[in-house]
């Protein structure tokens, strides 16, 4: 008897063996044909609003101005209420309706501005941010006139 060829046999029959396995083993990776389609799950990342609706006290002059409280809504009239109280809280009793509008510069602020609530209502747009709020460079309140 051989041992040479006997362990050549046996080395074989290993390697056909594992080989065996291993296709046995990719064949169930492999989608059947005429089963449903695979799914695929995407996220979508969603942009923070522009201003959030909150209080937001003014911290440069909180005695003249107060504390703005915005709703949420971008670019609406009536969208804010301006609270003078001196605690930085919205919760005086009787607040001023503001209306807060989103826009690169003064000119285009006044316009959206009127295009809300008309030439009656407002007559300049000035800057929340340069004024002592803190909130993006981009919001505006619609000023009305200062005596009616």
């Amino acid at each position: 008897m051989n041992l040479r060829h006997r362990g050549r046999l046996r080395s074989a029959a290993t390697v056909t063996l594992v080989s065996s396995i291993a296709a046995l083993a990719g064949a169930g990776c492999v989608p059947d044909p005429g089963g449903p389609p695979a799914t695929t799950t995407t996220s979508t990342t969603v942009a923070p609003p522009w201003l959030a609706a909150g209080c937001y006290p003014n911290v440069l002059l909180p005695v003249l101005a107060g504390s703005v409280q915005f709703s949420g809504e971008e670019n609406q009239l009536g969208n804010a209420l301006q609270h003078f109280t001196t605690d930085g809280a919205c919760t005086s009793t009787t607040p001023t309706v503001e209306t807060i509008v989103r826009s690169r510069d003064a000119a285009s602020a006044l316009a959206l501005c009127l295009s809300l609530g008309g030439a009656e209502t407002f007559v300049s747009a000035s800057n929340l941010s340069h004024n002592g709020w803190n909130v993006p460079a981009d919001a505006w309140f619609c000023q009305g006139p200062f005596f009616p």
